[in-house]
């Protein structure tokens, strides 16, 4: 009996050399074609296996590569781009990743050799996508299974896939991070800098967790109109929403310090707000509000457009020029020092 678990733990050691030996990098060069599966088209001539680090340079012979390797987990992914020619493609089979995946793309703004990253991927374990210089346009699937995808680095990354699974997305970098899908993913979303930008009703997945919004970083919303159900949390000190079409912020939302809505286009609040901070309304368009928010005992300074109350709060309204005071909603004590006061 000794002697079979003695062999059986041998072998778990050998098959776990084995794969550690084996992993190795393998760098991307087109030579031949655009398949990974052909040798020749890696620096290295072989061609990616189970734990390898993937590495895409900006000066391959083809800027376009297919996986056509089914099944394929690999340690990490890393992507480098010029801001001059062709765009740089990836497409083909998913892949499952157990570590970060990374985009450079020297240079600011979009350029004429953009990433397209178009390869499903499924995360085998909490991962870092790293987006740096330019936007990286990442067009394809997410699964997130269990676990954490921590969005990281100084450029904008747009999500153009739907994201999936019952982890959750941790937002660390500076920059813009846009969700276009109608993502299903069931975990907590927090952004702990920049902006996170909603462009679809279900962007942010399901609304039973929530987002989360610490160290001054803000919401932008965006391609309405539509309802945004989801729960916020505005942690403070200064948090914002940036409101560029005409969107319907449906679910509970709390905030502490101040809370600075910019309205570029027509905007509503329906969920019930809860603070005991500061509503700053900016922003050349209006902001309505509706519902009874019996727990929003703050105030709200009406800096620039126009606010519209239907709803009852106990919070104080304070009206600046040269913003306007609309509605007809039951608030808490008006002080008017300039604008537009047009109750009805």
């Amino acid at each position: 009996m000794l002697r079979r678990i003695a062999t059986a733990a041998i072998a778990a050691v050998l098959v776990a050399v084995s794969a550690a030996t084996y992993a190795a990098t393998r760098t991307w060069s087109g030579a031949t074609s655009t398949s990974w599966n052909t040798a020749s088209n890696l620096v290295e001539n072989a061609v990616p296996v189970n734990g390898d680090d993937l590495v895409f340079p900006d000066n391959p012979t083809n800027r376009t590569s297919n996986n056509n390797i089914a099944g394929l987990s690999v340690a990490s992914v890393s992507v480098t781009t010029t801001n001059s020619g062709a765009a740089f493609n990836y497409t083909g089979n998913g892949i499952t990743l157990t570590g970060p995946i990374t985009f450079s793309n020297p240079g600011v703004g979009t350029g004429s050799g953009n990433p397209n990253w178009a390869i499903p991927i499924a995360l085998g374990a909490s991962i870092t996508m790293t987006s740096d210089g330019r936007v990286t346009p990442f067009n394809a699937t997410i699964d997130l299974g269990a676990n954490t995808l921590t969005v990281a680095g100084g450029g904008d990354l747009f999500v153009n896939g739907v994201v999936s699974g019952t982890g959750g997305i941790t937002k660390n970098s500076g920059s813009a991070f846009q969700l276009f899908g109608a993502n299903t993913y069931g975990g907590a979303t927090l952004v702990n800098a920049g902006t996170i930008f909603v462009r679809h009703p279900a962007a942010l997945g399901s609304s039973a967790t929530g987002t989360t919004f610490a160290n001054g970083a803000g919401l932008g919303v965006q391609s309405g109109p539509y309802t945004l159900s989801e729960p916020l949390t505005f942690q403070g000190p200064g948090n914002y929403v940036n409101a560029y079409s005409n969107i319907e912020l449906a679910g509970a939302i709390s905030f502490a310090g101040t809370l600075t809505y910019t309205a570029y286009g027509p905007g509503s609040i329906s969920g019930p707000v809860t603070s005991s901070g500061t509503l700053s309304k900016n922003g050349v368009d209006t902001l309505s509000t509706s519902g009874n928010w019996p727990a929003f005992t703050g105030a709200v300074n009406v800096v620039a457009g126009g606010f519209a109350p239907t709803g009852t709060f106990p919070a104080a309204v304070n009206l600046f020029a040269p913003a306007s005071l609309y509605g007809y909603g039951t608030t808490g004590p008006l002080t008017i020092t300039g604008g537009t006061f047009a109750p009805g």
